[in-house]
């Protein structure tokens, strides 16, 4: 609850809409209220022209509006902040001279919906603009006194300061023996200092909130703190990625990954820290240049990447991540005043129009149909923040795994062609998409989708299941070999995932052109070759004959639910990024698939023309217009991949 003193702070220092003003918090010195131990700070009103380089960005967690406030005095009026926000700002405060910053929930007035909108279509500039983000790594939960700081022997960057040197011995622990050649690893006591530095920064729960990754990647530098440990910054970070990477894929028996005795927890440690900070590198990058035309960069693509982050209103992991947007969007503006449902809905309207904009997808498929591949489509159960089926529902936030296996899947993609060479593209009609499709086949029944691909008793719940779905249509068959050799493709989605060296990549392009240079226009075929390069250069490749497992390995990994009972590490890799929160299915015809956890008995598989996978719709009950569906999610169909069921298309619509 803001009080009226507090409204009066910001009804004296208003903001005009529109002319790039934000308020700047000057944060006093100690020195000038040398007995008074409370935050003293004054707000003033200016432009991001005026402040260029000029300010500090703050960037920490809120935590629950429940938990406990302090009062730091703002133009001598008391305000309510959290304590981790007093806690960072007396970190911060210096003993002679003020400090500019800007922190969001002083600057911007929270109970105001048009200034916050305005504010956070602002936002990206002015992380732009700051001199540096100072990013404080306490949960909330920690903060008990906000005014002591224990400043110990611990340094937030000495582990990855190892990791970047040149060798891998640099590592406190590290030993190499001379007789075997072989490397191995025994903690030290100078490894478990720097291991605990490393994991405050790796493990902190500000890497769950969706604002911080655009906090992360628009400033020109970035500075980690932490109340217990010493400070490093993004840089530091970032070179003991490329470090790590480097060694991994050079040097094998050097990497951590592999080193003997290196405890396997902290290596997952390292390698899932190493995933994010991938994920916030990515948009570094792209923003230091123009949008590229193939698709990657595409609004769609990155909010899907950071999927696993948590926010307080669902809008705000779209918002988080805005300053990627591009121009394409300016036909919205970021508004608090509405619900999700319409925001998600307007939004969307924006990302189908950018799908269409590639001129790679024109002059290909029409359209990068990708944008509706995913884990959020669905008709909406909350009646009271309605969306069509076709707006995926965004306030959802997924574990890692599940986020990494959907963007596995959407590069995948681009080996498949299930609608053959079709172009279509989508159409907006009010709350309807109109498509030109054909229908597939009929969902006969639907087993549970996988929740955790790596948990082997997780997993074994759940094939067991799909172990008795499969035994009910395998006495039906003619040939169960065929049929166990179909379910072993269908669990890996006819893929494998490694390493493609350049000479067989050059082969299957060369294949690829071959196959199809008689059936479409030159043009059309070296795009097509171009996106399966793609794929292929993100080490994915088409599934071979001596890909299969042995029947006693799909055996024991129904009965054990231990995906290392694949004794193939490709078709391994591919099995676990398939069956990432995924059901297998059994139509009508008998084929199998992969789909959405949340598709059931009756729903319809079709293809849409222009698109290289098969989607799951819900025709709805009205007799009086057969051709309205609900969009229930994208899906893997056997013997429908390469284009096996392209028919005649016909018009529908998805409401």
């Amino acid at each position: 609850m803001v009080s009226s003193d507090q409204h009066a702070i910001y009804y004296h220092h208003p903001l005009t809409k529109g002319r790039g003003q934000f308020r700047v918090l000057i944060l006093h010195s100690t020195a000038e209220n040398p007995h008074d131990h409370r935050i003293h700070g004054s707000l003033l009103v200016s432009t991001l022209n005026r402040e260029k380089n000029k300010f500090e960005t703050l960037s920490y967690v809120w935590g629950s509006p429940d938990l406990p406030k302090t009062v730091a005095l703002i133009n001598e009026v008391p305000m309510n902040i959290t304590t981790n926000l007093a806690a960072f700002l007396v970190y911060l405060r210096r003993a002679q001279e003020p400090v500019r910053i800007w922190a969001d929930s002083i600057c911007i007035n929270q109970t105001n919906n048009d200034e916050k909108s305005d504010q956070v279509a602002l936002m990206a500039e002015i992380y732009k603009s700051c001199s540096k983000v100072n990013v404080w790594l306490p949960s909330p939960m920690e903060i008990n006194d906000w005014q002591s700081h224990d400043r110990t022997v611990l340094r937030l960057g000495a582990f990855l300061s190892f990791i970047a040197m040149d060798h891998v011995d640099d590592i406190p622990g590290y030993t190499h023996n001379q007789q075997t050649n072989r490397f191995s690893f025994k903690e030290t006591e100078e490894f478990r200092i720097s291991w605990d530095g490393f994991v405050l920064l790796a493990e902190s729960v500000w890497w769950t909130r969706a604002w911080t990754a655009q906090e992360t990647f628009l400033p020109p530098q970035v500075i980690f703190h932490h109340n217990a440990a010493e400070p490093c910054d993004m840089d530091l970070v970032l070179r003991a990625m490329e470090c790590n990477a480097e060694r991994y894929r050079r040097f094998p028996p050097c990497s951590l990954e592999t080193l003997e005795g290196f405890p396997t927890q902290k290596a997952r440690i390292l390698k899932g820290f190493f995933n994010k900070i991938g994920l916030i590198s990515n948009p570094r990058q792209i923003h230091a240049r123009k949008r590229i035309s193939d698709g990657r960069d595409c609004f769609y693509i990155t909010v899907a990447s950071f999927a696993e982050r948590q926010s307080y209103q669902g809008r705000d992991r779209i918002y988080s991540l805005w300053s990627t947007a591009g121009g394409l969007y300016k036909s919205h503006k970021p508004d608090y005043s509405c619900s999700d449902g319409e925001v998600f809905t307007s939004v969307f309207q924006c990302m189908i129009r950018e799908s269409q904009r590639h001129l790679n997808t024109i002059f290909s498929h029409g359209m990068d149909f990708r944008v509706l591949q995913g884990l959020n489509f669905g008709p909406t159960p909350n009646k009271a923040d309605q969306k069509p089926s076709w707006v995926p529902d965004f306030s959802r936030s997924w574990d890692m795994e599940v986020v990494h296996a959907n963007l596995n899947r959407l590069a995948i993609s681009r080996m498949y062609q299930a609608s053959g060479w079709s172009r279509g593209r989508a159409k907006v009609s009010g709350t309807q998409l109109h498509l030109k499709g054909f229908f597939m086949d009929t969902i006969l029944v639907v087993g549970p989708a996988v929740a955790k691909v790596y948990d082997a008793e997780s997993l074994k719940q759940t094939l067991s299941q799909w172990k008795l779905m499969t035994q009910a249509f395998e006495v039906h068959k003619p040939n169960v070999d065929m049929f166990r050799k179909q379910l072993a493709e269908a669990l890996c989605g006819e893929v494998c995932q490694e390493f493609v060296p350049h000479d067989q990549q050059a082969s299957l392009l060369r294949s690829f052109v071959l196959d199809g240079i008689w059936k479409v226009n030159i043009v059309r075929l070296l795009l097509e070759r171009g996106f399966r390069k793609m794929a292929l250069t993100e080490y994915y490749r088409p599934f071979r004959p001596d890909d299969y497992p042995v029947k006693e390995e799909i055996e024991s990994l129904f009965g054990t639910g231990d995906i290392k009972c694949l004794t193939n590490v490709p078709y391994r890799n591919a099995v676990a990024t398939s069956l990432s929160y995924r059901s297998l299915f059994i139509t009508d015809s008998g084929r199998i698939g992969l789909g959405v956890g949340h598709a059931r008995a009756g729903d319809q598989v079709w293809g849409m023309y222009g698109s290289r996978v098969p989607f799951v719709l819900r025709q709805l009950s009205s007799e009086a217009d057969s051709s309205s569906y609900n969009m229930i999610g994208d899906c893997y169909l056997h013997g429908a991949m390469k284009g096996e069921l392209v028919r005649k298309g016909v018009k529908i619509k998805l409401v």
